[in-house]
């Protein structure tokens, strides 16, 4: 394999954050997807409860999409590291990937912010409509100034971010991406299988300790199986089924124990939390399945797809926000008119979407694409890294 770009990885990246997008949306109007975030409905007679462990929604199952962000997360940062084979670029890429990470997100937590302070966010009305206590916390109702700056600096990066609890995958991004550049650099030195078998052995590690490290050091091991030993790919009818298995484990429902076909799961020791495992497994599998299929490849290496992997850090940071004042504006004003709810929440999906990806093209093309990396060069003059 040649060092470009992986592209149907950006179109895998971009349609896994677009269903963390639906899976949020889904807790926050149809919660009884997820029986956790249960509230006011009645559990009797609904489609949300009938379809609360059915592996067919594994394309809207938050946790194994995040799974799959991560492990692709791993594969870029590892390809990045072994390609540049050089240690004197190693401190702009490591300030580089701080400053791509913080800043847009700064943008958004000073809107956010202001929000809060105008009392312009109505996620909390449209929880008690929907009956989400997710949507009811997905913001905060109160934030001072030094939290926020706080929380855009260092918080957000070595703790919980303050400002949304729909983005507590930052802290994990942002330290996973320098665990990933350590096994990028040895990469350097160490032959390719013992590098593949340091990552695979510290996934372990991590799926007892944090297990949401463990994709992105499935990904470097993956990145380095993929260049170097090509005999593993290319073969279709494996990669059907790897494709298919990853799926099925996807779907491990994340908000309820299964009484279904999932219960043949249940063997793992009490010390390994199944449902992030069973992700990690489907994500390591659907990847590997998507790799031997070319004609997969070739449908996520379209133009409309990549568009959403280049746009899909900007949908991730946004798209909490836009569920507390877009989506929840429109479901409050549908639902105050006497619309049906599953038409409420149709239209309300529609106009998410439609929100999310046009505000999030332009953030994208603007901020992260023209305003960002002039900030940085300015940073990386001041320390003439």
């Amino acid at each position: 394999m040649n060092e470009n770009r992986i592209v149907w990885l950006d179109g895998m990246k971009g349609m896994a954050c677009l269903a963390v997008m639906w899976h949020h949306f889904i807790l926050s109007f149809l919660p009884l997807f997820y029986s956790d975030f249960i509230s006011v409905k009645s559990i009797s007679n609904t489609l949300e409860h009938e379809l609360q462990q059915s592996p067919w929604l594994f394309w809207v199952n938050g946790n194994f999409m995040v799974m799959l962000f991560l492990f692709i997360t791993g594969i870029v940062m590892v390809r990045k590291i072994v390609g540049m084979n050089d240690g004197n670029r190693l401190p702009k890429v490591m300030i580089k990937r701080y400053m791509s990470l913080m800043l847009p997100l700064a943008v958004m937590t000073v809107t956010v912010f202001v929000f809060i302070k105008f009392n312009w966010l109505k996620n909390n009305a449209a929880s008690v409509i929907s009956g989400s206590s997710w949507l009811e916390n997905c913001c905060p109702g109160e934030m001072n100034f030094l939290q926020m700056v706080y929380g855009i600096i260092a918080e957000t990066w070595f703790g919980a971010f303050r400002m949304t609890g729909a983005l507590w995958m930052m802290s994990t991004l942002f330290k996973g991406s320098y665990l990933v550049i350590l096994l990028g650099i040895l990469a350097w030195k160490i032959q390719p299988g013992k590098v593949m078998t340091i990552c695979i052995v510290l996934a372990g590690i991590m799926v007892l300790l944090s297990p949401y490290y463990a994709p992105m050091c499935l990904g470097a091991a993956f990145y380095i199986c993929y260049k170097n030993y090509g005999w593993l790919f290319g073969h279709k009818y494996i990669g059907v089924a790897a494709l298919a298995a990853g799926c099925f484990f996807g779907g491990y429902p994340s908000g309820v124990k299964p009484d279904n076909i999932y219960k043949i799961l249940w063997f793992l020791p009490e010390y390994i939390d199944a449902i992030p495992f069973w992700h990690i497994v489907g994500a390591t599998l659907a990847i590997y399945g998507v790799a031997n299929l070319l004609r997969v490849q070739r449908i996520l290496s379209k133009k409309p797809i990549v568009f959403l992997g280049k746009i899909s850090y900007a949908v991730y940071l946004w798209h909490p926000f836009f569920i507390s004042t877009v989506a929840s504006y429109t479901y409050i004003f549908l639902n105050g008119i006497g619309v049906d709810e599953y038409v409420n929440v149709s239209m309300t999906f529609v106009v998410l979407n439609i929100a999310v990806i046009v505000f999030t093209h332009f953030f994208s093309k603007y901020i992260e694409g023209k305003i960002v990396p002039v900030i940085m060069d300015k940073v990386l003059w001041f320390f003439e890294v």
